[in-house]
């Protein structure tokens, strides 16, 4: 299984206004601009980046929830997330507290393009459905790469997710309701992932040498303030 798989950034770095920049020019650019403080804080945050789990979300409605996944997602170090799109989102003003800059997300319109990249890719898929055969999270060993999809907020997975699964998991509880909030299921897997990868490689993250480079020059492409504008005065004007 080839890990480089898994990195899903471009070779070039993509603003928000569109135009593309090497990370040569990035570093060009922001290295002398950026304080020490801040360039150790990304250093420390990479350490713990990895693209062997990703989160697929299938049509979450609410916004809210969509954004409170990402935030855990970012916090415990998965970097690719995938996005289903919902016809019925639900509108919410619950933000990331800027956890989308940090993440690369992959919007899809249908279930079936993006659970065939995952396979091609090698990531194993995991769904979150209450049934008779499925591991507690305890019991799953997340060192191996896994995509965990979570289903929307009244139906759950789709069955079109349930036949393309290799694993199922729950979360255990020993109360009457037998669930949880989407977003609070989402923290509870994020952090035992982490725990679990902790546990048997040492720490969360495992992203090369090259990879940390072509990351370190997204998030300094990401962590200054206008950047595209000093971007575009730079080297398009």
């Amino acid at each position: 299984m080839n890990h480089k798989n898994f990195f899903p950034f471009s070779e070039k770095i993509i603003m928000n206004d569109g135009l593309e920049y090497s990370v040569q020019d990035i570093f060009d650019t922001f290295t002398e601009q950026m304080q020490e403080k801040r360039k150790e804080r990304i250093e420390s945050v990479m350490a713990d980046k990895t693209c062997d789990i990703t989160l697929v979300l299938e049509r979450l409605y609410d916004t809210g929830n969509i954004n409170a996944v990402v935030r855990s997602a970012e916090n415990f170090g998965i970097l690719p997330l995938n996005i289903i799109e919902s016809k019925k989102t639900k509108l919410s003003k619950r933000t990331t507290q800027g956890a989308h800059k940090w993440v690369h997300m992959k919007n899809w319109q249908e279930p079936e393009p993006c659970i065939q990249e995952l396979k091609d890719k090698g990531y194993r898929i995991a769904t979150t459905h209450l049934s008779s055969d499925a591991l507690r999270i305890e019991e799953v060993d997340f060192s191996i790469p896994t995509a965990i999809v979570l289903g929307n907020e009244l139906e759950g997975v789709s069955d079109y997710m349930l036949e393309q699964s290799d694993i199922n998991i729950i979360i255990p509880t020993v109360g009457f309701t037998e669930s949880f909030n989407i977003s609070v299921a989402a923290a509870i897997i994020c952090y035992q992932i982490f725990q679990d990868r902790t546990k048997r490689l040492g720490k969360m993250g495992n992203l090369t040498e090259s990879e940390i480079t072509r990351l370190r020059a997204e998030f300094y492409a990401r962590a200054v303030k206008n950047g595209p504008k000093i971007l575009k005065n730079k080297y398009d004007t």
